[in-house]
């Protein structure tokens, strides 16, 4: 139930990381943990969640799941959902 350490761990499987490609790039694993840290109030959880809402990485695409996890993440105090939620309402 630690959120950081869930969203490190769902960090592992994106498709890039500090070498260039992730051989273990797994989206719904990603999801899985980012989720997870996401519900434990993890802000860049959160931030990160609406994009894989909104992109659907490891998901199916959900707009208003996008836009609540935007919306989390802003409460949390995270700057950088301030413009991904202006830039989704803008084409939605």
């Amino acid at each position: 139930g630690f959120g950081e350490a869930q969203f490190d761990l769902g960090l592992h499987y994106e498709d890039t990381n500090f070498f260039g490609k992730n051989d273990f790039y797994n989206p719904f694993k990603v999801f899985y943990w980012v989720k997870k840290a996401s519900d434990n109030n993890v802000t860049d959880a959160c931030n990160n969640l609406g994009t894989y809402y909104e992109s659907g990485i490891g998901c199916k695409k959900d707009m208003n799941k996008a836009i609540a996890s935007y919306k989390k993440a802003i409460k949390l105090g995270n700057k950088s959902a301030v413009k991904n939620l202006k830039t989704l309402l803008a084409i939605f």
